[in-house]
């Protein structure tokens, strides 16, 4: 007896759709949740980094580190410990960098916005807006200003006086 080695070929549509009413109906499985295949192919898929009591990630700042290969735990590292802190070129906002590479000199930086909703411990959310690796070393623009009355403070022109002892 012969066996055909064509099979029937099984419908995906869950069995209370018609044909008709799930064309365009795209469902991900639930393993698909929160991963990005990565464009390049890359190493495996992108995690895509989820919104926790301290940060709030932008999908602009996703495809950023999709298309960079920048990793959640590297932006987390240069938010938290920066090299060069300066204005961002959108209102209200702060770029901050660290440098990477080894021969070849590259910086990765990180743009975001403090938002008015403070943490547990009193600082405010911040809202990562985009990430981006720079190619050599970028100029010194502008840092952030501190105010006048705390530069004062720190300079020694308040109330505290340094004097040198030789």
């Amino acid at each position: 007896m012969l066996h055909s080695r064509t099979r029937a070929k099984r419908s995906t549509n869950p069995p209370c759709l018609s044909e008709s009413e799930a064309i365009g109906n795209k469902q991900q499985s639930s393993d698909a949740v929160g991963r990005v295949v990565a464009p390049s192919g890359g190493f495996g898929r992108f995690k895509a980094p989820k919104d926790d009591e301290k940060l709030c990630w932008t999908m602009h700042v996703v495809q950023k580190m999709m298309y960079y290969g920048i990793s959640e735990g590297l932006v987390r590292r240069v938010i938290h410990s920066p090299a060069r802190v300066e204005e961002g070129i959108a209102p209200e906002t702060v770029a901050v960098m660290q440098p990477t590479g080894g021969k070849h000199k590259k910086e990765v930086w990180v743009m975001y916005q403090p938002l008015k909703v403070k943490t547990k411990i009193g600082r405010p959310k911040l809202r990562v807006i985009t990430a981006w690796r720079y190619p050599g070393v970028s100029p010194v623009r502008s840092a952030v200003p501190i105010p006048h009355d705390i530069l004062l403070e720190l300079m020694g022109g308040g109330d505290v006086s340094f004097e040198l002892s030789q």
